[in-house]
């Protein structure tokens, strides 16, 4: 759905119903307890001389039908991911790297992104009008994934030509898992 404030010269992106509607779909039920934590953390450990990689995934596989839930929420999502709610990506990210071989530990990873969207208000993406300067914001995290991998994000979106660029909604948001090994943050930062 487009909202448009010519006034302000803004206009809102937001999709009402979908998260409902694919709740149902995937006959989830909803939590008794607001989720606000899309994905599990990495706790820090603060003052190590050594940061050590995630351990393996090593629970029990799932069957057919259970890998085949993983897939559809992961689907599902991503759709709502890309076009509206760029928070979603990281956790959905998370869950699609191990769908081809899911685990117990993976179908709890979906039920607490199950949880989540299903506590949160409905994303809108308003975007500003803007002289359509490309301004990017990047980060990556260390030893966070497992096989000692880490993982990059960056938004990208429009706006002036200002030093310090304000916000406006994302042209495009990425997510991934960086497929070496690096070994220091400073390098996980760099690829």
């Amino acid at each position: 759905k487009l909202d448009w404030d010519y006034d302000r010269r803004k206009v809102h992106l937001s999709m009402p119903g979908y998260v409902k509607k694919a709740i149902i779909e995937l006959d989830h039920e909803p939590p008794h307890q607001r989720q606000d934590q899309p994905h599990r953390h990495v706790p820090p450990n603060y003052g190590a001389k050594t940061q050590y990689a995630t351990p393996a995934d090593d629970e029990p596989k799932l069957n057919k039908t259970d890998a085949s839930r993983i897939r559809k929420i992961t689907g599902k999502f991503l759709y709502l991911g890309r076009a509206v709610d760029g928070t979603l990506l990281t956790p959905l990210s998370a869950i699609a790297s191990s769908q081809t071989s899911p685990t117990t530990a993976t179908m709890e990873k979906a039920s607490q992104f199950l949880d989540y969207v299903s506590s949160q208000e409905e994303a809108v993406l308003t975007y500003n009008a803007s002289e359509m300067i490309l301004a990017t914001h990047s980060d990556a995290s260390y030893l966070c994934e497992p096989n000692a991998r880490s993982r990059a994000g960056g938004h990208f979106f429009l706006s002036n030509n200002d030093p310090f660029p304000a916000n406006n909604g994302a042209i495009l948001n990425i997510a991934q898992i960086i497929k070496n090994v690096m070994t220091s943050a400073a390098e996980a930062e760099l690829a």
